[in-house]
């Protein structure tokens, strides 16, 4: 059974990412790869599959972020 927590897709087109939390964290941030902030979001007492739904974006690549005791972070490409 896979207990790490996860992130999908990484190859996104309409603006949707799901996390599937297999333990808490306190919250999700979406980032770019010069680190600038798109997006933060609490995730107390979040658990199981939670849509994520992303701002408009430009095309390019992005690394969501869930942060807690552990982190888990996850690159993700953005299309159009």
């Amino acid at each position: 059974k896979n207990l790490k927590s996860s992130i999908y897709p990484s190859n996104v087109t309409n603006s949707l990412v799901t996390l599937d939390l297999k333990e808490s964290f306190n919250f999700v941030r979406l980032v770019d790869i010069q680190g600038h902030e798109f997006l933060r979001k609490t995730l107390e007492g979040e658990s199981g599959t939670v849509k994520l739904n992303l701002p408009l974006l430009s095309e390019g690549m992005y690394i969501v972020q869930l942060v807690g005791r552990q982190s888990v972070q996850q690159k993700i490409y953005v299309t159009r």
